[in-house]
């Protein structure tokens, strides 16, 4: 069984708007090899919220810098096959219990 493990996932900002298409970021070898695998696993790196610009009010320290990614992440999941996600990272409380409960929607809907 060949298992695929990915690091840390984020596709907001900028990169959001200069590819609005998220497979144009990865070449077809790339592809293919994800595809190989029999189990791919990856780290989201922030929340992913229906808004691009969430209220930072929902957030404990919205002084500092937050990190969201559009819904549209979910396509790029769905795209790379991606079988499980994990959560355990330093952003996603970034836009408080919301930003938590809108991933959670969103990624059990893939």
């Amino acid at each position: 069984m060949k298992i695929l493990s990915f690091g840390d996932i984020f596709l907001g900002g900028r990169i959001v708007e200069e590819y609005p298409y998220f497979e144009s970021l990865f070449s077809k070898d790339l592809i293919d090899y994800i595809y190989s695998a029999d189990l791919r696993i990856a780290n989201l790196e922030s929340p992913i919220m229906k808004e691009k610009t969430p209220d930072r009010n929902l957030a404990p320290w919205p002084d500092k810098l937050l990190q969201v990614a559009p819904k549209e992440m979910i396509i790029l999941l769905e795209h790379l096959k991606i079988d499980y996600v994990s959560l355990a990272n330093n952003h996603l409380f970034d836009y408080g219990e919301e930003g938590v409960k809108q991933t959670l929607r969103g990624i059990k809907k893939t």
